[in-house]
């Protein structure tokens, strides 16, 4: 058991609402040779997947809400996004055109243009791309690199069956390596502003006929363009990866099995949301079945007038205990109401809303904060296993060897019990509906 001393030198704990806390123990414990094993948290010494990041979407929505604050408000949120003292994200989405959260509809061509020779990104120089620089300028400070990934909500209009970017559709076949060209324009537009597209998303849920921008692709479909995208990245001599699906995960296991089976060489990984529900044993699935793919949780959110989910920490937990590389949320910022957004009922949740003039970080942000800003780009997950009803935790070794734990207690009442960390014991306890985070020095 640490001693008095030793509890005297635990740093950065920080406490906030809904008991949310992080905390640094000692490199010292008790000892684990009468420990039955009982109300105990088991971490082992076995390395699963590579950590590649956290983050959240640049879009156009967020970059205006971030627009309108003064400079000591965008100078706040970026502390708070992507600072040191924050929330330290490096992995992050950007929408190619708009999505539902855009001020408005658009693509990047001239109005009633049936090819490509207006492309042009100068929209996004109003609020995305400056947005963007300073993000990078926020994470950079921080020893930080912002990994960059591409998803559009639809082809432009004049590609599609339906002539609209709304309400679904699909991408006409005479029209896929256009659209492929499309990609590479946009990410040749984005290199030349100093923001690399590292890899790309063919279509944003698939499957989801959406009333805002939207196409559907079937698994046929989407290996079809996969194969005419790879075929334009490599005429252009860009090395960019591509990630399926970009759906539901509930369904991701049979969509990805047709997508490897059709194009197994040209897909780097998959993409997926949570909207469906947890699936935690599809992403096991996933992760045994196609071990060198990237697995990446690259939308998540709660509605604002509909409870989704009760916490991000119990999504965040279960997916990155089963072989998830990233996690990149939807919105970084909105205003208070969860807007703006176009051919929507309802707002969305982020983890900064803003007034215009003030921040207010909601719990999701204080849940994400407990992973991503202790758990670096290159962390390798650890196998862990618990004996204490209640409590679920995530374990990971940073690539400076340091140990970072996360607990979960979703009961409502305080449970002590055993952290045994390769064998070494902390007794410990945790408060009701309390994540805490714990760093640990080998």
């Amino acid at each position: 058991m640490p001693s008095a001393a030793q509890r005297r030198k635990i740093q950065n704990e920080i406490f906030i609402k809904n008991a949310v806390r992080g905390r640094v123990l000692p490199p010292d414990a008790g000892d684990v040779a009468n420990d039955t094993g009982k109300d105990r948290v088991n971490i082992y010494p076995v390395e699963k997947q590579e950590i590649l990041g956290f983050g959240g979407a640049f879009t156009e929505s967020s970059a205006y809400t971030y627009a309108q604050l003064d400079a000591a408000g965008k100078a706040a949120a970026m502390e708070r996004l992507f600072g040191k003292s924050g929330l330290r994200y490096n992995f992050c989405r950007i929408c190619i055109g708009s999505s539902d959260f855009s001020l408005d509809q658009y693509d990047y061509l001239a109005p009633g243009a049936t090819n490509l020779e207006s492309f042009s990104i100068e929209r996004d120089r109003r609020y995305v791309i400056p947005m963007i620089h300073d993000a990078q300028a926020a994470a950079k400070a921080a020893g930080e690199e912002i990994v960059f990934f591409a998803s559009p909500w639809s082809p432009p209009a004049f590609m599609k069956d339906t002539g609209s970017r709304v309400k679904g559709g699909r991408l006409l076949p005479e029209y896929r390596e256009m659209y492929a060209e499309y990609f590479v324009k946009f990410i040749k537009a984005y290199a030349a502003e100093g923001i690399p597209v590292s890899a790309v998303t063919p279509q944003n849920e698939t499957l989801a006929p959406s009333p805002w921008d939207s196409c559907l692709v079937s698994a046929e479909e989407e290996a079809a363009l996969i194969r005419a995208l790879s075929a334009a990245f490599a005429a252009h001599g860009l090395e960019v990866k591509i990630l399926a699906w970009d759906h539901n995960k509930g369904r991701l296991y049979h969509r990805m099995e047709e997508i490897y089976r059709e194009v197994p060489d040209l897909v780097a990984g998959a993409a997926f949301h949570w909207y469906s529900g947890q699936h935690f044993e599809e992403l096991a699935l996933m992760r045994e079945r196609y071990p060198g793919k990237l697995l990446i949780a690259s939308e998540f959110c709660n509605g604002l007038g509909r409870k989704i989910f009760d916490t991000y920490g119990a999504e965040l937990m279960g997916n990155l205990t089963h072989g998830v590389q990233a996690e990149c949320e939807w919105n970084l910022m909105l205003g208070a109401a969860g807007e703006p957004y176009h051919d929507r009922a309802f707002g969305c949740s982020a983890p900064i809303h803003s007034d215009g003039k003030n921040l207010t970080l909601r719990r999701s942000y204080f849940e994400m904060y407990l992973f991503s800003h202790f758990v670096r780009r290159g962390a390798r997950a650890l196998a862990t296993s618990s004996f204490c009803e209640g409590l679920n935790a995530a374990a990971f070794r940073n690539p400076d060897g340091r140990l970072v734990v996360v607990v979960r207690n979703a009961t409502g009442k305080t449970i002590p019990y055993n952290l045994s960390v390769f064998n070494r014991l902390y007794p410990v306890s945790v408060t009701p509906d309390t994540m805490v985070t714990y760093e640990i020095e080998e």
